[in-house]
């Protein structure tokens, strides 16, 4: 009997400890112009200024909207109207280049991206998804219009010595 309650006490606190490596904050609203959402655990509520952005939150923007985030290693995304992203991958770990990463998807919308420290750790794991092209930043600026029909990614601005490669979805991205 006892042996039971320590398995189910163990099993509480390995969902307890789960739950809380899921919330792990990657970055701070510092703009917001209008109403935007985030979507976490199934739930929608409304963003603020410094809100906390979550790794795998859903943030969407609204009509006349605009939203800019700032991440722990200093990049930028910001979201124009009608825009929807997805942070999935995101590690910043200043003191082991190997581990650093980031990862996005790209609905619909306009986007715009700086890059921060992870391409300067890590260049080669910097990358964005949309539904029909894979893209690998190595340390730029990068704008993207996306709707149904096309992927528009613009090039703002590439530091020398960077780099940015563009594939078909599903693709990677060496």
């Amino acid at each position: 009997m006892m042996r039971t309650g320590w398995i189910i006490g163990c099993f509480a606190m390995l969902c307890l400890m789960a739950g809380l490596v899921q919330a792990q904050t990657i970055g701070t609203v510092v703009g917001l112009q209008g109403q935007a959402v985030i979507e976490r655990s199934g739930a929608e509520s409304p963003l603020s200024l410094s809100a906390k952005v979550e790794l795998n939150d859903r943030i969407l923007t609204r009509s006349g909207a605009k939203l800019q985030i700032l991440f722990d290693d200093d990049s930028v995304l910001a979201l124009g109207e009608n825009s929807e992203a997805v942070i999935d991958e995101y590690v910043y770990n200043p003191t082991d280049k190997k581990d650093n990463s980031f990862g996005a998807r790209f609905g619909k919308g306009i986007f715009r991206l700086i890059t921060g420290k992870i391409t300067d750790l890590n260049p080669d794991r910097f990358k964005v998804k949309t539904a029909r092209s894979s893209i690998g930043i190595r340390g730029c600026e990068l704008g993207f219009l996306i709707d149904e029909n096309a992927d528009r990614i613009l090039l703002i601005r590439i530091p020398g010595g960077r780099q940015i490669i563009i594939g078909p979805a599903g693709q990677p991205i060496e």
